[in-house]
């Protein structure tokens, strides 16, 4: 028997600033607590949508040496739960 689940999602990639969802996930970096509370819309080719509560802990954010590319990689944990809406 399941009781419970929890959606984990690890994203990385690169430090964009100017964009919009870059630069919200990047402002999380240093916050704790409900601070880092949040809202992932995950929206599917087929068109379904997966809308998560969830906690976003961002694990790099910072520059490495000055000809590399910033990194940007964060962890999304489910914090509630999900609404799937089918296709």
């Amino acid at each position: 028997m399941v009781t419970g689940k929890s959606i984990g999602i690890t994203v990385s990639g690169k430090r964009n600033i100017g964009d919009d969802g870059n630069d919200y996930v990047a402002g999380i970096a240093l916050k704790t607590g409900s601070d880092c509370e949040t809202t992932v819309t995950w929206n599917f080719p087929s068109g379904a949508k997966l809308v998560i509560p969830c906690v976003i802990n961002v694990t790099e954010w910072g520059a490495g040496d000055s000809r590399s590319v910033a990194p940007l990689a964060f962890e999304i944990q489910s914090n509630g739960k999900p609404t799937f809406t089918p296709a």
